[in-house]
């Protein structure tokens, strides 16, 4: 019963609601009786994750309150207001509403400008990355480098200056072989999406089931 209760009754969840969803999606006019029901499961996954994301709440809160106790040298301290921005984000946010104006200021003042960091902090390792990738070893890691140089002085104030054809020839990178090469990206993603979901409709795919013991 325990392996029963672990591994089938999960599988046969995801394999009913998954064939509701595409019954609901493909033949609402000529089953309409399903709207219903797959609206029902939607509202249950909004409260699923609802719950989920409290369980982020308490994860990370127990793990920064283990370093706050703990005094971990170099992060106790970034713990502490971690743990006070969130909750008085999560207070103000439940009691004074997101329109509030100490909601609105923790916001545009402290969210904003993290956010903003934690995007520059990943641009300068997407740039470190690049500068290890960019090396010429052979005629396709040229092209990528010619392309990479081209397309930054496109968006440099300085790249029109040194040469007009700059913009120009960005451009068309930008517009010919880029697309391109992203609609090759989104087909593929789209066949493993489709497939992925195949093999967990089908009971194949079992990694959302955690390890087996």
């Amino acid at each position: 019963m325990s392996l029963l209760r672990q591994r089938e009754i999960p599988i046969g969840i995801t394999l009913i609601a998954g064939f509701l969803m595409l019954i609901d999606y493909y033949f609402r006019a000529e089953i309409p009786q399903v709207a219903g029901i797959s609206t029902t499961v939607q509202r249950w996954a909004v409260i699923i994750a609802a719950f989920a994301l409290l369980i982020g709440l308490i994860n990370i809160t127990r793990i920064h309150l283990n370093h706050l106790m703990k005094r971990t040298r170099g992060q106790w301290i970034f713990s502490v207001w971690c743990l006070f921005i969130m909750y008085l984000m999560i207070v103000v946010g439940l009691f004074g509403t997101v329109r509030h104006p100490i909601y609105q200021w923790l916001y545009t003042n402290i969210f904003l400008p993290i956010d903003a960091a934690m995007y520059s902090i990943l641009a300068l390792f997407i740039s470190s990355a690049a500068y290890r990738a960019f090396r010429a070893r052979n005629f396709e890691a040229f092209l990528m480098l010619a392309s990479g140089i081209i397309t930054m002085m496109m968006n440099a104030p300085i790249g029109e200056i040194i040469w007009k054809g700059f913009p120009v020839v960005g451009d068309w990178i930008m517009m010919v072989p880029n697309v391109a090469a992203q609609r090759a990206f989104l087909i593929c993603a789209v066949v493993g999406a489709v497939s992925l979901g195949i093999r967990t409709l089908l009971g194949m795919e079992r990694g959302y089931l955690g390890r087996e013991e």
